[in-house]
């Protein structure tokens, strides 16, 4: 004797896939990040995420949470390469049965503030028409520098940069009778972020003219006067 059949439902949850309202965020030592909304295209999940941070980020809490990566503030990185924070997110659909998916991992990089070096290849004073060479450098890797040149009085040849680079080579004139500089003010930069600028001067010497050179007509057997010399 066959019985009634009777209905026999299996259900088979999908495995969410966690996604970012934004794209992984880059920023300065000293600056915030963006509010991050966690989603899923499958419907009624729930969150959960964790935040792996090195050692040296400043400020980073809290270190977990659930539908949102909050806004932080002020994170810091007084190291002198790039730090990254990894937050490991994760969907779990709910109901009867809570299958957990995949893990989505989102990223935060605090660029350090890059300090500035500048050495002399050239002496720091030079003589007029010659060419400066300061040769700039950073304990931060991949670091850059743009600079802004102030002429005192009588100088000429100090410019600005165009673009960024790693060293200050121009040649420096002196219209006057006596030494002047040309102020650099040099900014580091590195992955766009900048760093505290420093001043370095270069001396400036005037070419020497001399003075007292006029010509003599004398007699046979006179007492010759030397010009004095002057500059």
């Amino acid at each position: 004797c066959n019985g009634i059949a009777a209905p026999f439902t299996i259900t088979v949850n999908p495995s969410p896939v966690t996604q970012f309202s934004i794209a992984n965020q880059a920023i300065c030592t000293g600056s915030n990040t963006l509010g991050v909304t966690l989603s899923s295209l499958t419907a009624g999940v729930t969150f959960s995420w964790n935040a792996a941070v090195p050692v040296g980020v400043g400020n980073f809490n809290p270190v977990s949470g659930t539908n949102t990566i909050p806004v932080y503030n002020n994170l810091t990185n007084l190291g002198i390469t790039p730090l990254v924070v990894t937050i490991t997110a994760q969907a779990t659909t709910t109901g009867g049965s809570q299958c957990p998916g995949s893990i989505s991992t989102y990223t935060i990089t605090v660029n350090p503030s890059p300090i500035a070096q500048a050495a002399f290849v050239s002496n720091d004073t030079i003589c007029s028409g010659t060419q400066v060479n300061i040769a700039l450098s950073s304990t931060t890797p991949n670091t850059l520098f743009t600079w802004t040149a102030a002429n005192g009085a009588g100088i000429t040849g100090g410019t600005n940069s165009v673009a960024a680079g790693s060293t200050i080579q121009q040649a420096l004139t002196n219209s006057f009778a006596v030494i002047g500089t040309t102020t650099y003010t040099i900014t580091p930069l590195s992955s766009a972020c900048p760093g505290t600028p420093i001043v370095v001067v270069a001396y400036v010497n005037p070419i020497a003219t001399m003075t007292g050179l006029a010509a003599q007509v004398l007699c046979p057997g006179a007492a010759i006067s030397p010009n004095a010399f002057t500059s």
